[in-house]
């Protein structure tokens, strides 16, 4: 569940990104999705707005899981079946956990 306010200190109102990320993550847990494409997207969308938020603390760590899980499949192909399902069990992972991305402490 995710916290009533998600500002607490953040300097802005995280919601609409915990939202896109959420979405994110529902189709990264369906096997129907490119697993590889939307680990990237995440990474992507993680990155680019580390910026937003003061010290990049909520978009950071997900860059970072994201951006480790995609340069897996990218440097070493013959994995690829693992790291692809390493992106899955993560993407479960997160989305089981209160907001997604770990904002337990926002609350």
């Amino acid at each position: 569940m995710m916290p009533a306010s998600t500002e607490s200190g953040y300097g802005c109102d995280v919601t609409p990104w915990l939202t896109a990320y959420q979405s994110l993550l529902s189709r990264l847990i369906e096997p129907s999705e490119p697993t590889y494409e939307l680990a990237r997207e995440a990474w992507s969308f993680s990155m680019s707005r580390a910026g937003e938020v003061r010290d990049g603390w909520i978009y950071y760590p997900a860059w970072l899981l994201w951006g480790a899980l995609t340069d897996w499949v990218e440097k070493k192909p013959d994995e690829a079946g693992e790291a692809l399902s390493a992106i899955r069990a993560a993407a479960r992972e997160r989305a089981a956990s209160d907001s997604g991305v770990g904002l337990r402490m926002l609350a």
